[in-house]
C-alpha cells in the first residue's frame, strides 16, 4: 500500500476511535412497578397514608437501595404506580422490568430473575404492652385470638387455625390490626389473649407515626415467618447481566451498613398527614 494511503487510513481509524470514546455511554433503563399506596417502610409513595408529598418519593428501604445500586451501574429507573395484579401481568408480558417481591410469595419463582436479598420481612406477634406474653410457644398460645391481614396466608399458623387452636380475626390494613388490639374488648373479641401478626418494621413505622400507638405494644421474640425481599426481574435479553451488576452493589451496601442506615432513616421519616 502506498505510504500516503496508509497514513490516511491510519488517520481515519484514529479519528473513529476518538469519536467512539467521546460518545456518551447510553444507560440501560428499567421500568419499575410499585403500588400506588406503597408498602411502608419498604416502599413509600406520595399516596402512602401519613406521609403527604415527599420530594424524594418514591422512596423506602428497597427503593433507596435500588436507586443507589442503579446509579452506580448506569441504569436509569422509571417508576410506574400500578395495582398489584396488573403489575404482575405486565411483568409477565415484559411491559415492566422489575417488581419488589419475595420468591416465598410467588407461585412460580423460577419464571423470573431474582436479585440478592435487600432486606427481610419478619413477622412477629404484636400484643398490648400491659398484657402477658403468651406468644412464644404453641402450648402457651392455644386459644388466642390472632388478628391477621385480610387475604394473607400464614403457613406456620394454618395448622393451628385449622384445628381451632387459634381464632383468626381478619382486618383490612395493618393500622386496623393494631387498633383492634388496643380496643379489642370493644370490637367483639372473645378473649384478652390476643395479638396481631405483622412485620416488625411495618409495625414500628405505624407506631412511630401515630401517637395513639406509641407505648401501647410489645413484640414477641418468636418469629412467625421470615421472607427475603428481592428485586423480581423479567426474563428479557440483557437482564441477567444487569441483575449481576445490581447484586454486586447490593452486597456492598449491605456489608458497609448502608441498608441498615437507610432502614433507620425510613422509619424516622416525619409524618405530615395523620394516619387514618
Amino acid at each position: 500500500m502506498p505510504t500516503r494511503w496508509a497514513g490516511a487510513v491510519f488517520s481515519l481509524a484514529l479519528t473513529a476511535i476518538v469519536m467512539t470514546c467521546s460518545l456518551p455511554v447510553v444507560a440501560d433503563t428499567w421500568i419499575v412497578a410499585i403500588p400506588a399506596e406503597g408498602y411502608p417502610p419498604y416502599i413509600i409513595t406520595p399516596g402512602t397514608p401519613g406521609v403527604g408529598e415527599l420530594e424524594q418519593a418514591p422512596t423506602g428501604i428497597v427503593i433507596e437501595v435500588l436507586k443507589i445500586a442503579a446509579a452506580r451501574e448506569n441504569i436509569d429507573l422509571v417508576f410506574r404506580e400500578l395495582p398489584e395484579l396488573r403489575a404482575q401481568k405486565m411483568l409477565d408480558e415484559g411491559e415492566v422490568d422489575v417488581r419488589m417481591e419475595s420468591p416465598h410469595w410467588v407461585e412460580h419463582p423460577e419464571n423470573y430473575l431474582w436479585s440478592d436479598m435487600v432486606t427481610s420481612v419478619n413477622d412477629v406477634f404484636v400484643f398490648a404492652a400491659g398484657a402477658e406474653n403468651y406468644f412464644e410457644t404453641d402450648e402457651d398460645i392455644l386459644g388466642a385470638e390472632i388478628v391477621t391481614h385480610l387475604g394473607y396466608r400464614y403457613p406456620t399458623l394454618e395448622p393451628l387455625f385449622d384445628r381451632g387452636d387459634l381464632i383468626r380475626n381478619d382486618r383490612q390494613t395493618e393500622g386496623f390490626m393494631l387498633t383492634a388490639i388496643v380496643h379489642g374488648r370493644y370490637v367483639g373479641f372473645e378473649t384478652a389473649k390476643r395479638a396481631a401478626v405483622m412485620d416488625r418494621l411495618v409495625a414500628q413505622w405505624l407506631m412511630q407515626r401515630e401517637p395513639r400507638y406509641q407505648g401501647q405494644f410489645r413484640f414477641s421474640n418468636r418469629l412467625v415467618a421470615s421472607a427475603p425481599v428481592q428485586f423480581m426481574v423479567a426474563r428479557k435479553p440483557g437482564h441477567a447481566e444487569l441483575v449481576s451488576r445490581i447484586n454486586r452493589q447490593i452486597e456492598r451496601l449491605r456489608s458497609r451498613g448502608v441498608v441498615e442506615d437507610i432502614t433507620h432513616q425510613m422509619i424516622s421519616l416525619p409524618a405530615t398527614v395523620p394516619t387514618p
